[in-house]
Formats: structure tokens, C-alpha cells, sequence
């Protein structure tokens, strides 16, 4: 891995050429280091058990893929205010793939970035609880992207794509690391002041669920809706068509069948 350049956010970074999981990684430093340094980012070139959202396997191309976590301890945080920093995080990602490759990229609520309907990204977002009072004590923020891939695994090829497949150039993992990071400790800055109805409205601006007739899972059924606003916590609200309001947060939702069954 190339030296990165130093930014305001970058306090430590930790490569490996292969782990089982950044954000594992991510913990068991957590966990064993005498001193934690705040802002560490962890890097491999190859994940074996890479996971996303709802314990999904994250298959790895290796050294085509960004695999990439980062353990950040908020100033202020709750648990309840988990969801924004995932939010922060994908517009870091939606603005960087902008910038380097032009590309008309959306977000999928959460935490998904799309580019022409398919996963180019996916982030999943996981609190350390170390504190007595069940506050979490630090955030991990993983990240995959499919970057210089130019093929997929049969199983996610239909609802998969990466920036080389959509923009026909390779692009410098290096650079768009960089420019992740720069963009994401900006949002985080904003975090940390507090500053929730400007992150959400700009969230809002690049979300491609809002609006939209989605499906989700209640109760052990399907449940028909539209998605009409994201709230100061980033939790979706929706509406059935008999007037129901549901507020979901976290949960999983499907349009245009893209994400069901997904492995």
C-alpha cells in the first residue's frame, strides 16, 4: 500500500496485505492497545471474512477492492445517534466517487452507494460498549467499495458494479482513500458539533429511497410502503398506503427487487 498523505484526520494507519475482517481488526486493537489513538484506519488489500449489513458475506477482490475500517471515538455520542455517523460516512464515499470518477452515484438508505441501480459500496457501522453507563465507547466505521473490479462472482453480478465497470478507467485506490478520509472528517466535525439537521440535509439531497415505494419486514411480514423522510436521528419514515407511519432504523428495505436475497 502506498503512503497516504497526512490530513487533518489521520492520526495512525494500520495495512496488512490480508486480514479476516478490517473492523475484527479494528476491535481486537481496541481491545489489546495500551494507548488507543483516536482516528486509526485500518487497511487491507484482502478481507477472508469480510462481512456486511445483516451478517452478509463481503466478497473480496484482491487488491481491485478498498477494504477499510475506521475507529473513531465521537466527543459526544449516544446510541441513539449511532445511524448519523454511518450517514457521514456515505457521504464521504458518494462525494469522493464523484469527484474522482464523474459518475452518477446515489445513496441507498443507509448506508449504501449505487451506481446505476448496483452496490458499488457498502458500510456497516459497529459501536464498542466499554463504559459502565452502556454508552458506546467508540465507533467502528468499515468500509468496502468495489473499485478496479471487472468482474463479479455469478451470485452478485446482476445487483454488483464497481467504478472500472461503470467509468471504463482504473482508478488510484490511493486517491480515493485519501479523499474519503478527507471528506469524512469534515462530516465528522460537523458530528461532533452537533451539527445533525445539516448532515441530514444533505443526506437527503443524494438519497435515492426517498419517495420511492419500498418493502420491508415487520413482524414477520412484508410491508408495503413509501419512503417520505429521514428524521434528525437518520431513521426513514414511511408510509403504507392505509396511512400507517413506520420509523425504521437499521432495517433492511428492497426496491426494484435489486436487494432481495441478496448473499
Amino acid at each position: 500500500m502506498e503512503k497516504l498523505e497526512n490530513n487533518i484526520f489521520l492520526k495512525n494507519i494500520l495495512y496488512c496485505k490480508q486480514i479476516d475482517s478490517t473492523n475484527e481488526w479494528a476491535k481486537r486493537y481496541f481491545h489489546s492497545a495500551k494507548n488507543i489513538i483516536e482516528n486509526t484506519v485500518f487497511l487491507a488489500d484482502v478481507q477472508t471474512s469480510g462481512k456486511g449489513r445483516l451478517s452478509r458475506t463481503w466478497l473480496c477482490d484482491p487488491k481491485k477492492q478498498i477494504n477499510m475500517s475506521i475507529l473513531t471515538c465521537p466527543t459526544k455520542i449516544d446510541s441513539t445517534h449511532l445511524q448519523l455517523i454511518c450517514l457521514c460516512a456515505a457521504l464521504a464515499i458518494y462525494n469522493s466517487i464523484k469527484v474522482l470518477s464523474n459518475l452518477p452515484c446515489e445513496v441507498k438508505w443507509p448506508n449504501d452507494i449505487l451506481i446505476n441501480k448496483r452496490k458499488v459500496c457498502g458500510i456497516l457501522c459497529e459501536s464498542i460498549f466499554y463504559s459502565k453507563n452502556n454508552t458506546p465507547s467508540a465507533i467502528i466505521v468499515g468500509i468496502g467499495i468495489n473499485v478496479n473490479n471487472n468482474k463479479f462472482d455469478k451470485s452478485i453480478a446482476k445487483k454488483a458494479t464497481s467504478i472500472y465497470l461503470e467509468s471504463k478507467k482504473i482508478v488510484s485506490k490511493k486517491a480515493l482513500i485519501g479523499l474519503i478520509l478527507k471528506e469524512f472528517s469534515l462530516y465528522f466535525q460537523k458530528f461532533n458539533m452537533c451539527q445533525f439537521e445539516d448532515i441530514i440535509k444533505e443526506y437527503k439531497s443524494c438519497c435515492a429511497t426517498l419517495n420511492r415505494k419500498i418493502e420491508f419486514e415487520r413482524t414477520n411480514k412484508i410491508v408495503y410502503a413509501t419512503a417520505i423522510d429521514i428524521n434528525n436521528l437518520g431513521e426513514l419514515i414511511v408510509k403504507t398506503p392505509y396511512g400507517e407511519i413506520f420509523t425504521l432504523n437499521h432495517e433492511e428495505i428492497f426496491y426494484n427487487n435489486i436487494y432481495k436475497n441478496e448473499v
